[in-house]
């Protein structure tokens, strides 16, 4: 009973955390106009899935969980907020391989005492820990760098699609005894990478945009970002650099 009520919780709180999250990169502002926008379509596109799953089956429906959730997300964010289509994909894309800290918070926690709850409830503390960071204080670099040209937003998107499609097709296709091993380091690596390249994004002065400009992002946000991308840099290459720790938890999850 625990154990769904908590596999419950994860499930839920890991599409509000991909919707808000997706919508606050663009630039949506944290009101109550938008929270109840945002809610209704959460509860509409949960209807729509639980539809899907009673007809299909939950294997079929799971495959289509980027055409049942992911591509009406970035369709409503792109018709109700008006934000370009290539905009509001980078975003969607960027906060499915934010939802990935607490996959690994959950997969460390199972690896120490093997205990299915405590996987659930480490992802479910740790969703709401990244959610409250990144609404805070990440936020509101992500709506300029979205707001930039789309030959500068087809190359910040290239790794978080990448990503998306390689968890996708591994995750729902891809059989085998390491399947787990093979993919975390290579999600480790497409992590590591993709915030090494907002660094770059975030850093660099470029034309029309002036980030440097503005004072609150150059004494504030630039701080937390550069803490915070550093941070998870070194988790992605300390992980990517021990095989024996992610052999052991990937034979431990099989």
């Amino acid at each position: 009973m625990i154990l769904q009520l908590l596999t419950g919780i994860h499930n839920l709180t890991t599409l509000l955390f991909g919707i808000f999250i997706s919508a606050f990169f663009l630039g949506v502002k944290p009101i109550m106009k938008n929270f109840g926008k945002l809610l209704l379509f959460a509860l509409v596109d949960v209807f729509f899935y639980w539809g899907i799953n009673l007809f299909t089956g939950t294997a079929f429906a799971n495959q289509l969980y980027p055409v049942l959730v992911h591509l009406p997300l970035i369709l409503f964010l792109f018709l109700c907020y008006r934000y370009s289509l290539l905009s509001c994909c980078i975003s969607v894309f960027s906060a499915y391989l934010c939802c990935q800290f607490s996959n690994w918070a959950g997969i460390l926690a199972f690896s120490i005492c093997s205990l299915d709850w405590v996987y659930y409830l480490t992802r479910i503390l740790t969703t709401c820990a990244v959610f409250s960071l990144l609404s805070r204080h990440l936020c509101q670099t992500t709506a300029l760098l979205l707001s930039k040209s789309d030959r500068d937003l087809c190359i910040l998107g290239a790794m978080p699609l990448v990503y998306y499609l390689f968890d996708y097709v591994t995750t729902k296709f891809s059989t085998g005894q390491h399947k787990l091993f093979f993919q975390r380091k290579i999600r480790s690596l497409l992590s590591s990478a993709f915030f090494h390249l907002f660094i770059i994004f975030l850093i660099m002065p470029q034309r029309n945009f002036p980030i440097f400009c503005t004072p609150e992002i150059k004494s504030l946000l630039n701080l937390w970002d550069l803490l915070l991308v550093s941070a998870i840099s070194f988790f992605c290459l300390y992980t990517l650099r021990n095989p024996r720790r992610n052999r052991k938890s990937a034979s431990t999850a099989t």
